[in-house]
This record gives structure tokens, sequence and C-alpha cells, in this order.
């Protein structure tokens, strides 16, 4: 081990993309990000150019270069890619993306889902990829293209992910990982192979599948035209990383049975380290691949969280936003403080979290977001405190799903740009009833691509005593009992408040799509 040697970490997100540089000993050297946003063309659509990811890498590690010095620069051994999951973009044989990405948060392909259910029963599809057949997932996009865009369909080479797409785009090499491939519907999670079976069924041809390699696997080496603008050495080599979340359980060294990662940033993914394949007998947890090899993650993949804090800043919060120009300080910050200056429960302001469908208490893409209890009492600081109960509300729901399967949880760690905020730490603490930890590195899916790039390219051999010895936490805080037993009786109405309101969420659907 070379002391000078240097890894790069990329994280293509929802709303931005990180660049992140750190040394042999796990400490950051460097840091940046480059913003973009999410298209929404249309009610339950989201969209994104996998072009502007590009862009945002070569702007990234630009900003890098300028900040740190070629001479540090130059001592990058490596580079590790993790993004956003359950997106597809379609390429062809010269490798030009076909369309703009559908990602994650996208819903378009309802009808496909219902088509997908009727092939195969819900409950055998389950065992045999681990997934909720849901439009989120990829090969109900893949069937909506087949449907709706028949002309991308037929000149369809692959299918890729994000994170395939940006592999692709620094290597040339068409690849993908087990944690990617995990969440498509077309993986066998036993067998971690793609399942004929249910490409058979679906009649979506293997072929157009990338090969599956670990995620500490050297995809290819970064090609000269890609370094040139990235102001990077030509031929350093790329490791496959994987999703966000199954990325960021590395980064904050969550291995191990009876840990759960709660991951607020634009979603909110809730994830649990399993040693052997275990299902959910409600169906409402997934399973997918761990980034961290012959391991699994029990997963809610992710609610809108951030994102609707972010939202309700944007539309509700502009003097906010003022002042931060202003002094320098975060708006988030601000928002949090107000929401500090309310009392636990919002004054009996309850909020359902459920912008973009719901996953738990079970899974509805037709669930909406909802403020229940309004009155002439509450403020702008009930209205934000809602919003980080309710999100809080959900972990809780995967914590007892959790329990409910055998898994005894003894910790919390809470990452992600959410974690700054210690009300955001304190509430998830007192409505789980869990001890909640706090990784000093809370950008844990860059950090977590460093660390799997140091293992990818032999600096460090194994995972697990990499992770032990670099991973420090900055906040541990316990539950009041008394805020748990109150939060409790909140649950159970937040809950009742969900099935109450089931018919309507699918009315509202129904009337903006006759619309």
């Amino acid at each position: 081990m070379k002391n000078d040697q240097l890894i790069m970490g990329v994280d293509v997100g929802t709303s931005g993309l990180k660049a992140m540089v750190c040394d042999v000993e796990g400490n950051i050297i460097g840091a940046t990000s480059a913003k973009y946003e999410a298209e929404y063309p249309r009610p339950g659509w989201a969209e994104q150019d996998p072009l502007v990811w590009e862009s945002a890498f070569i702007k990234s590690t630009n900003t890098l270069v300028s900040k740190l010095g070629h001479d540090i620069i130059n001592s990058v051994e490596g580079i590790c890619v993790s993004s956003q999951i359950d997106g597809l973009i379609t390429i062809d044989k010269e490798g030009k993306p076909l369309h703009k990405a559908i990602i994650w948060i996208d819903r378009r392909a309802t009808r496909q889902v219902e088509e997908i259910k009727k092939l195969i029963d819900c409950k055998d599809f389950y065992k045999i990829t681990g997934l909720v057949i849901d439009p989120s997932h990829p090969a109900a996009k893949i069937l909506w293209l087949r449907d709706n865009r028949r002309d991308i369909y037929n000149t369809a080479w692959k299918f890729l992910s994000p994170n395939d797409y940006m592999i692709y785009f620094l290597t040339g090499n068409v690849l993908t990982d087990y944690t990617n491939a995990s969440t498509t519907m077309l993986f066998d999670i036993k067998k971690r192979n793609w399942s004929g079976e249910i490409c058979e069924a679906l009649d979506i041809d293997v072929s157009k599948l990338p090969d599956i390699k670990s995620s500490i696997h050297i995809a290819g080496y970064l090609l000269e035209n890609i370094a040139h603008k990235a102001s990077l050495r030509s031929g350093i080599p790329v490791v496959m990383g994987g999703g966000d979340e199954e990325v960021g359980a590395v980064g904050a060294g969550v291995l191990s049975e009876g840990s759960v990662l709660d991951i607020i940033g634009t979603a909110e993914p809730i994830v649990a380290p399993v040693n052997s394949p275990v299902l959910d007998p409600s169906m409402t947890l997934e399973l997918h691949a761990h980034a961290c090899p012959d391991k699994w993650l029990l997963e809610n993949t992710g609610i809108l969280s951030g994102g609707i804090y972010s939202h309700f800043l944007k539309n509700f919060c502009q003097d906010r936003v003022t002042e931060s120009n202003k002094n320098g300080v975060s708006p988030y910050d601000l928002m949090n403080s107000e929401a500090e200056s309310t009392e636990p429960g919002s004054g009996g302001l309850l909020f359902l979290p459920f912008c973009s469908g719901s996953i738990t208490p079970e899974w509805n893409p037709e669930a909406k977001g909802v403020f229940i209890g309004i009155t002439p009492y509450h403020n702008r600081g009930h209205f934000i405190r809602a919003i980080i109960e309710g999100t809080a509300f959900v972990v809780r729901d995967v914590v007892e799903k959790l329990s409910n399967i055998g898994l005894k949880i003894n910790n919390l760690v809470v990452a992600g740009g959410g974690s700054r905020g210690k009300i955001w730490l304190e509430t998830r603490a007192n409505i789980t009833g869990i001890t909640v930890k706090s990784p000093i590195v809370e950008d844990v899916t860059p950090y977590g691509a460093c660390l799997l790039g140091m293992v990818g390219i032999g600096i460090e051999k194994n995972l697990e005593k990499l992770i032990s010895r670099v991973i420090k936490y900055r906040e541990v805080l316990m539950p009041e009992k008394r805020l748990y037993k109150f939060y409790s009786e909140m649950h159970k109405i937040y809950l009742e408040a969900y099935y109450s309101l089931k018919n309507v969420f699918s009315r509202l659907a129904l009337s903006s799509s006759i619309y």
C-alpha cells in the first residue's frame, strides 16, 4: 500500500453528481458536486438526459483538478461509480442513447405492471426476484417502450441502468453489476443471474441485457477522449460500483445483520444487511444484492423524502432562500430551526409522505402526499416538522417489518444530507425507539464508491477490514421513552389515515389519467 495513492468515487444522483477523492486511510482529500434536475413532462413521468450526467462528470472532475492541482489528481489510481437505481436507458449499436433516461420516480408503466401480474403470480415472482411488481422497476419500463415507442424498442441494442450507462461512457464496455441487476425484475436473486423464466414470460431478449459483474470488478479503463475532457490520466481502472443505497451501505459501514441504514437524500432508501437471501413474507421489503460481495440487503427502496423538503423550500420558504443567500447559512438549517421551535407531534398535524407512491405500509403507486389536521393554529414550522415526522414513520414501518422477519435491530445509521439536521436524527430515534448513529462522512455513497474502488484495484484486499479501520461515527442519540410512547400512538393514527384514504388515492389517480 502506497500512502500517496488516491481513489475517486462518483455518485450519479437524482439532483446532481458528486465526485470525491480519498486516500488509502479513508481521508477525504477533496469533493465537489454538479447540480442538475429531473424533468417531469407529464403527470407520473420523470426523466433525465444521460448527456447531463456526462457533462456533470466532466465539470466535477475539472473542478477537483482546479481545487487540488494536477499533482494530486495524477495520483488517482482508480475510479468507482455509483448511481440512482431503477432507471432505464436504451442504447443502439453505436452506443447512442435512444431516449432520455426513465428514472426511478417515473410511474408511467402501470398498465405493464398489470400485464406482468397476469402472466406471473405475484408470490412466484417475488420468490424468484425478491421484488414487488412495480412500475419503478426497469422491466416494466422496457415493456412500456415496447407498447408506446416501438421504434426505440426495435432499435435497442442494450437496456442499461444509469450506472451501466456511466460505465459505458467512461470505458466503452457494456456491463452491469449485481446491485443494479437485482432491481430490474429480470434477475434471480438466489441464483444471482438473469432469470430465463422471467425473461421468457415477458418476452425480453436476454442478449439485450449486460453481463453481470461484482461491485469490486474492474469494468475497464478510462477512455483517452474522456480523460482529456475530464483532466484525468487515460487508462485509470474503473471499478463497477453499483446502486446508490447499496454502495451507500458500504460507505456507512453497514455490512452486518442487526444494523439498518437510512439515507436521507432526494429519496430515502432504508436498507438492512442479511447474510443469506431472506424474503419478507408480507412481500413489502425487497431483497437486493449488497455491494459487498456475497451479501444481500432487505430494502425499502426509497420514498421521495429530501425531495419533498426541497420542494417545500422552493415553493413555501423563499424568504429562507433569500436569508440564506444573504447570511451564508443553509436554507435547510433555517427550515430545521423552524421545525425545532414547534412541539413534537406538530400540534396534531400529520403528513403522509407518499408524493411518489408508497412502499410501506404497502406498495401503492397511487398513494399521494397528504397533510391532515390543518387548523388556524398551525404555522409553517408545524408543516416542516410534520414532513420530518412523516418520513420517520416510514422508517418505523421498515424496522417493524424487519423485526417481524426475525432480525434483531440494534442500531439505526442515518446518513445523507438530511443527517446534518439534529432534529432529523432525534425524530428517527424517538419514533423507532432505536439508538441512532450518524457517520462522520455523511455522503456515504461516493465515499462507499471510494472504498469499493480501493478493494477493486487491489489497494486493500478485504472490504470488511477496510471498513472497520476507516468508518467513524460523529453522533450517537438514544431515544426518549416518553416520546417513543407518544409517537407510537401517532404512528397508529398515521396507519389509519393511510388506509382510510386508500380509495381516495385510486380515484385521484383515475381522474388525473382521464384529464
